[in-house]
């Protein structure tokens, strides 16, 4: 966007975003294995991605020369003039004579620079110029640059002020930077002197005020109806105390997030008609607006007060994406009251977290069968994809999270700190899981054939099985028929994970396996049995593991050879 490379189409037919637009070229591009490895965040937007090495060369193959340009400071050529992109890795605290002989690189249009800090080139020689964006590196040792430059680029699109000490700044310079889409002040001291001004960037898209020292947002902030707040973060902003009235009047406004503010009340304009707010993420004691029947995605960690439940407030929100409950310990009402949430029916969701306080004592009969009947009326819509179970007290599982027809879309699983449940049932049904992650379930000392079978389903076939037949046919079924990762961590009773019946197809996408920490684990199944997929096996701090079986690689060392010709075929990397 930046670069002016995505354009609305010239029919005017298509009424998408310039972003939505950008986002269906990465995703043909996607398709086509341009690029790969995509990662995405919670709101499923594309965070981060890879090119194989190959396609980089090709990519530089077809492209000019003076294209893309990769120079340290002291490497910088006296004709930089036809120069469009350069990549500049400071050496040491950058000085303005360094930069004298970018004077003539009149067509540039981007600088990456990576280093300590920055100098900006000439407003005057630099015309053309449209992004200047730091290229960060993990664990850097984070010092505030000084920016005392004026920046008067007409084109500028997207600046990067990260980390920079604004009191010097020409902070007129800055709002007068009409075209700017992108600000990042993340980090940086005397926010201040540009945004009482920062009214006049009308085409603003993004703002990142997160980590920085700003104490008031503007209400002229209200009049930027282009900003998107998916990328108006103001997280951390310690000194942050509340939000301009009008703030609801942002009508691109999408995701909130005021973590580590002092904000302690949320405007009454954020419940209107023209807001259409999708996630709100609160940590600490910030206060809603009287009506949110309009926000349509609610994630918060408040503490509630002892014993009062406000479970039905999600009713009617109908559109919810992400949900994350705590403290379920108030639901008091069991199934009753956590019914009134009406989960079964939000059709929209795709991931659910469920979580029960972590120094919670259930130790009454009637507190573990309330958590029982509370997590039985909770059950999502089938179409759910993530579900996170932790500090649930209850002693079994609710029968619908091993049932093929209530989570057929479930991908990923986690069960944590539930240390008083002792099975987990019928999960090898789960027709779409992947992910499977166990950890710290104290009670459960056998992994066996409730891991794989519903009770019910499993009678239900001994009985077909048996009728008209002395000697009955054998039924065929595929357990964990698209698991690809197991996590087993911290179950400090299991003893032994046994494996399903002979005649059954288990884990037939299986590729990693880890096993830690299970102190009183005596055994577990031949994986060659199941699956010719797997490519990591660990097993760690297992001490009642039998010497000599050969999957039991971390205690007795004797075996390794034996492990490695054996599983050669698959390709596995034993951890030990």
């Amino acid at each position: 966007m930046a670069e002016g490379f995505i354009h609305p189409p010239s029919n005017g037919g298509n009424q998408n975003s310039l972003e939505d637009i950008g986002n269906d070229y990465f995703l043909s591009l996607l398709s086509r294995s341009f690029f790969q490895d995509v990662q995405r965040n919670t709101l499923g937007d594309i965070v981060s991605f890879k090119m194989h090495d190959l396609v980089h060369d090709l990519a530089l193959s077809v492209i000019g020369s003076h294209e893309v340009s990769i120079m340290k400071t002291s490497e910088i050529k006296n004709d930089a003039s036809q120069i469009r992109r350069l990549r500049l890795i400071m050496e040491g605290k950058p000085q303005e004579e360094e930069f004298d002989v970018l004077k003539n690189a009149t067509r540039l249009r981007t600088i990456l620079f990576q280093g300590e800090g920055f100098v900006s080139p000439s407003a005057l020689s630099n015309k053309r110029l449209r992004v200047i964006h730091e290229m960060k590196t993990m664990y850097i040792d984070r010092s505030m640059r000084t920016i005392s430059s004026t920046l008067k680029f007409k084109h500028m699109r997207y600046i990067d002020l990260s980390w920079s000490n604004l009191e010097d700044v020409h902070a007129v310079s800055i709002n007068q930077l009409y075209n700017l889409q992108t600000l990042n002040l993340y980090g940086s001291e005397n926010v201040q002197n540009i945004l009482k001004g920062i009214g006049s960037l009308v085409n603003l898209r993004h703002l990142d005020l997160s980590s920085s020292d700003a104490t008031v947002l503007p209400d002229s902030v209200t009049t930027l109806t282009s900003l998107k707040l998916t990328d108006f973060c103001f997280d951390n902003c310690a000194r942050l105390k509340a939000l301009p009235r009008d703030f609801g009047a942002l009508t691109q406004l999408r995701s909130l997030e005021l973590v580590g503010t002092k904000i302690a009340e949320l405007p009454e304009s954020l419940t209107s008609s023209i807001c259409k707010l999708e996630r709100v993420c609160l940590w600490g004691n910030c206060k809603f607006p009287g009506d949110i029947k309009n926000w349509v995605d609610k994630e918060e960690e408040e503490e509630e007060e002892e014993d009062v439940s406000n479970i039905q407030e999600l009713e009617d929100l109908q559109s919810l994406q992400s949900l994350w409950i705590i403290n379920l310990e108030n639901v008091r009402g069991g199934k009753i009251e956590a019914e009134k949430a009406k989960l079964k029916g939000k059709q929209n969701i795709r991931k659910l977290s469920l979580e029960w306080k972590k120094n919670f004592r259930a130790e009454e009969e009637w507190t573990t069968n309330n958590s029982f009947m509370a997590l039985e009326g909770l059950q999502p819509h089938p179409n759910l994809e993530k579900l996170f179970i932790e500090g649930f007290p209850g002693l079994k599982l609710p029968k619908w999270m091993g049932s093929s027809s209530c989570l057929p879309n479930l991908v990923k699983l986690k069960f944590k700190d539930c240390k008083s449940c002792t099975k987990l049932v019928g999960l090898g049904q789960l027709p779409c899981l992947q992910i499977l992650e166990i950890k710290r379930m104290n009670s459960v000392k056998c992994l066996g054939k409730e891991f794989y079978y519903q009770q019910q389903e499993e009678e239900e076939v001994e009985e077909e099985e048996s009728k008209g037949s002395a000697t009955p046919a054998t039924t065929t079924r595929t357990l964990f028929p698209s698991l690809t990762t197991l996590l087993i961590r911290k179950l400090e009773n299991l003893e032994e994970w046994s494996a399903p019946q002979q005649h059954d197809i288990s884990f037939p996408c299986l590729e990693k396996v880890k096993i830690k920490e299970c102190r009183k684990l005596t055994s577990i199944p031949d994986l060659r049995l199941w699956t010719s997929s797997l490519t990591e096996l660990i097993i760690w701090n297992c001490k009642k593991m039998k010497r000599g079986n050969p999957l039991d690689i971390h205690f007795d060392l004797r075996c390794l050879k034996e492990c490695k010709d054996m599983w050669s075929s698959s390709h596995c990397n034993f951890i030990y």
